[in-house]
């Protein structure tokens, strides 16, 4: 398998098809063999029978269904798990990315010795509250981290760089800096923000900044004290 594309979804219906026929399109002429994977994060509403439907006419997709709603990191987490492709990409299904930006990020892998690339907002499309809360949260971790990159769902991986990341509850937004940590090449390209045109956002002050608060002290301790030795030699 050469490309693995994870979907987390929590309460999409509306947004599913379209998502995957954007995503679906930038595959018809790539030549490549590939696996659409969408997780199904504990949808209260109609995602998964929306699902079950594409899988039926579509042997790329694969679905992973949680029994209840866990978050994003665990959505990835999982998807990591059971991806077979050797580049591994991420984006939301909620039309905010471009699914064309995927190919620039298969672009940068493949042409490089870089690790793993994400996707840098030029613009905000998002309500005044999460704009604010989102760009808070950005400069607080990279002064807490001393680091400059934002946090996007829109990404792409290498599988042997994810082989050995860890994640837990309200790590996702940290993933470039557990990676950074491993010594993995990361790098960012400039992508637009699209305004959202179904369903509501998931993030607030409570889970965008809060709670984010305490999983951010985590890696910074993790940081700061990573076992960092050189042996002389052994005899």
């Amino acid at each position: 398998m050469d490309i693995s594309v994870i979907i987390p979804i929590y309460n999409e219906e509306n947004s599913i098809n379209l998502a995957y026929n954007g995503i679906k399109g930038i595959f018809l002429n790539l030549h490549k063999q590939y696996e659409l994977i969408f997780v199904n994060d504990g949808s209260t509403d109609n995602s998964l029978s929306v699902l079950k439907n594409i899988l039926q006419a579509d042997k790329s997709v694969k679905i992973i269904s949680f029994d209840k709603n866990y978050g994003q990191s665990s959505a990835l987490d999982a998807g990591f798990k059971h991806a077979k492709g050797e580049i591994i990409l991420t984006i939301d299904a909620d039309l905010q990315y471009a699914p064309q930006d995927l190919l620039r990020i298969i672009d940068e892998l493949e042409s490089s010795d870089i690790d793993a690339v994400f996707g840098k907002r030029i613009n905000r499309a998002s309500g005044f509250v999460k704009t604010i809360c989102s760009n808070l949260a950005v400069f607080v971790r990279n002064v807490v981290l001393q680091e400059t990159y934002q946090d996007c769902s829109l990404a792409g991986y290498r599988k042997i760089c994810l082989r050995d990341l860890v994640l837990y509850g309200e790590t996702q937004v940290f993933i470039p800096a557990l990676l950074i940590m491993e010594g993995r090449r990361i790098k960012e390209i400039n992508v637009r923000e699209y305004p959202r045109k179904y369903g509501k956002s998931k993030y607030g002050i409570r889970n965008r900044f809060l709670k984010g608060l305490h999983a951010l002290l985590v890696i910074k301790w993790m940081k700061s004290h990573k076992l960092k030795y050189k042996i002389a030699e052994t005899l």
